[in-house]
Formats: C-alpha cells, sequence, structure tokens
C-alpha cells in the first residue's frame, strides 16, 4: 500500500497521520505530513511502504489526493551483499549533497514545497552573506532561467537538490545550482517517472546522471571513495531506494553536527570544546573570519572575568556588587575552587574554567556582553 492508497482508505488520514505520530501542517487548501527527523519509519513497519513517503507529502484536501512526494525514505547499506536480489530493472546514481526542494503545478502556479513548509519562505542559517534568505529565494537563485519551471511537463512532480553556498551541507559549493533528482506522476497510485523518460527534453536544470545494474559492483567491501566531496551511491528498485555513504562524507558530517544549533556562534562553541576546531576549519575555511571574531569575544571575555577577580578577591579594590552581572556565577565558581585547593588563581586557570563552561552557559554571558556594547553605541 502507497500513500495515495492509505489516504483513499481512510476518510480521516489527518488524524489518522496524527495519531501515529505524524506532523501534519495546514496551508489551504494543501496538507503537508512528515515523520520526525530524528524518528524515521523502520523498514520492519508494517506500513513502512507509506510512511517512508512522509518527508514532506503534500496531500490536495480538497480532492484527497497526494500532488507532491520527495523521493522516499532509502535504506542504507554498506556492502553489495546486503541488496536483496531481483529481477526488476535497477538503477544507480551518484547521491548528491545538497537540499531537497519538491515542486508541484497547482493549476495556476507552480508551488515550490521543503521538508516542512509549502512555499519554500522557511529560513535556515545565513551564509557569508549575513542576510537569512528562505528556500524559495535560494532555489530561483540556483535556477538557470527565470522561468526554467515552465519547461517542465506539469502533470508531475519533480524533486530536485539544491545546492547554495549559503545553505551549504557537507560538500564544497563553487557555484549555486538546483540538480532535478526525481519525478512522480499520480494517479490511482504514485509511480516514479524512470530519468530516462524525461531527460531528452530541453530542461534547463542539470540533471541526476543514471546507469543501469552493472556499477552497482561499486558498492563491494573494497569500495574506495577519494574525497569526501562525494556523498554516496543510490540504487532504486521499482519501489525501493537504497543507499551507500561515503565514509570520508560521513566523517566531515560528523565534524558539522557537532554544531548542531541554528546560531552560528553556539555552534563555534560546541565545536571548539570538543577539540576538533582546528581539522573543522580545514573543510569550512569559510567560517574562520566569523570563528576568529567569536575566539577574539572569548579572549576579551576571559580578561575581564580574570580582572575583575583580581580586584576582588586579591587587590580588594573592587566590590562584589560591582562585578558585572554576566560575571558574578563565574567569579563566585572560581573563587570556590580556590577556597577548595587554597592554589592561586591565574590567568590560565581563568582560561581553562571558561573553555570547560557548557557551551550554552557561556553564550549566555557572552550575549550579554553584545547587548551592553549595542547600549552604549545608541
Amino acid at each position: 500500500m502507497d500513500l495515495q492508497a492509505f489516504i483513499s482508505n481512510h476518510s480521516d488520514y489527518l488524524s489518522q497521520f496524527r495519531n501515529r505520530n505524524l506532523h501534519v501542517y495546514k496551508k489551504h487548501p494543501y496538507a503537508l505530513v512528515k515523520y520526525k527527523y530524528s524518528n524515521p519509519p523502520s523498514p520492519e513497519d508494517p506500513e513502512f511502504s507509506w510512511k517512508r513517503y512522509c518527508r514532506g507529502a503534500v496531500i490536495n484536501t480538497e480532492t484527497n489526493r497526494v500532488v507532491c512526494v520527495p523521493p522516499p525514505k532509502a535504506v542504507e547499506i554498506t556492502s553489495l551483499s546486503e541488496l536483496p536480489e531481483t529481477t526488476d530493472e535497477v538503477e544507480y546514481s551518484i547521491l548528491v549533497d545538497g537540499t531537497m526542494i519538491n515542486v508541484f503545478w497547482s493549476g495556476t502556479e507552480w508551488m515550490i514545497c521543503t521538508r516542512g513548509e509549502i512555499g519554500g519562505y522557511n529560513r535556515w542559517l545565513p551564509g557569508n552573506t549575513g542576510k537569512r534568505k528562505s528556500f524559495k529565494q535560494m532555489f530561483e537563485e540556483c535556477s538557470m532561467t527565470k522561468d526554467c519551471l515552465d519547461e517542465l511537463p506539469k502533470q508531475y512532480s519533480y524533486s530536485f537538490l539544491m545546492r547554495h553556498k549559503d545553505n551549504r551541507n557537507v560538500s564544497p559549493i563553487r557555484m549555486n545550482h538546483a540538480i532535478l533528482v526525481e519525478a512522480y506522476q499520480y494517479d490511482s497510485t504514485i509511480q516514479r517517472i524512470k530519468t530516462e523518460e524525461y531527460k531528452t527534453r530541453k530542461i534547463n536544470f542539470k540533471m541526476i546522471v543514471a546507469g543501469s545494474s552493472q556499477p552497482i559492483q561499486c558498492f563491494g567491501e573494497n569500495v574506495v571513495i577519494p574525497t569526501y566531496a562525494c556523498k554516496g551511491y543510490t540504487v532504486k528498485y521499482k519501489h525501493a531506494r537504497y543507499k551507500y555513504i561515503n565514509p570520508a562524507f560521513a566523517h566531515v558530517k560528523r565534524l558539522k553536527d557537532i554544531g548542531d544549533s541554528n546560531n552560528p556562534y553556539l555552534n563555534y562553541l560546541q565545536i571548539r570544546q570538543s577539540g576538533q576546531l582546528k581539522e573543522y576549519l580545514r573543510y569550512y575555511p569559510e567560517n574562520q573570519v566569523d570563528f576568529t571574531h567569536y575566539r577574539d569575544k572569548i579572549h576579551s571575555l576571559t580578561n575581564d572575568l580574570y580582572t575583575n577577580y583580581k580586584n576582588v578577591h586579591v587587590t580588594k579594590s573592587k566590590d562584589k556588587k560591582d562585578i558585572p552581572f554576566h560575571l558574578k556565577p563565574f567569579v563566585y565558581e572560581i573563587h570556590g575552587k580556590y577556597l577548595e585547593t587554597k592554589q592561586p588563581t591565574t590567568w590560565t586557570h581563568v582560561k581553562d574554567y571558561i573553555y570547560h563552561l557548557p557551551p550554552k552557559r557561556l553564550m549566555f554571558a557572552l550575549n550579554r556582553i553584545d547587548e551592553s556594547m549595542g547600549s552604549e553605541n545608541v
């Protein structure tokens, strides 16, 4: 049973989705359904055949028809031996690193969707420009021509991987572009359109290069992918998808995931505390300028903290009540360590104390400094 069949069999399908802990977002006349990123459906789930489409599937709630689905969840494998035997035609392709953008024709206009929003107006981290762009804006900047979507057959929905400099994941991006990776048709069932059925059309988008089953021997135990920039490979059967993730890519992604916040300042603190900052910057040199700025602020905070500690507890030239609010708990804790050990507090002790602070707690103090500096400049 695919997603359309489930909807056809359940008049209360939106409630059924919610009962299964799927998120439903409405934007008349559409509803977008997705599972939690941290809790994808298991292949062992009896309902996996339709839940795997719920990565941002869009349903017209007036017609109760699926109008757009992203490529379904792929099963990750580590070797060729994990692929099931099949007599079906097999398609393989490079697994591209990017942000999934889905597009469908509403009857009057092309609708752009992300995994969690219809319209693509949600925003993510800014790149080096310092401006927050919507996914819709970034996708338009990746299009080769202004009206390139109008060249696509309107009876299908399309899935693109957007590679924009302001929204880099792991693989380096030298120029903004979007890659057409899949197309779907919707009748009584959801049908994936084979690449060769539309690749001969004049379409102003890059398209994923797909091949026959023979080259999937690259999934053998000794596969070597020379660069982390290649995410891996994917294998498609009729209704099944498998993916092999390049270990080098996975390593760099783990480095990036250390900073798991939408706040680049907090990401820096998390990566810094992990001890992997130098390696991180080897893969993400574009963050060097911002990270140097953040480092300088931490050094300034450390110096201020040490000076206040000395003035209060060593030279006695400052009263405790005059310690800046954001430094008071730090001064208290540092002096508490002195009372325990009776070892004189040095600048190195203060530096180590700051280094081991929980990043979110340190972020609070740094934000207070920024706020006070901002008020002084008013």
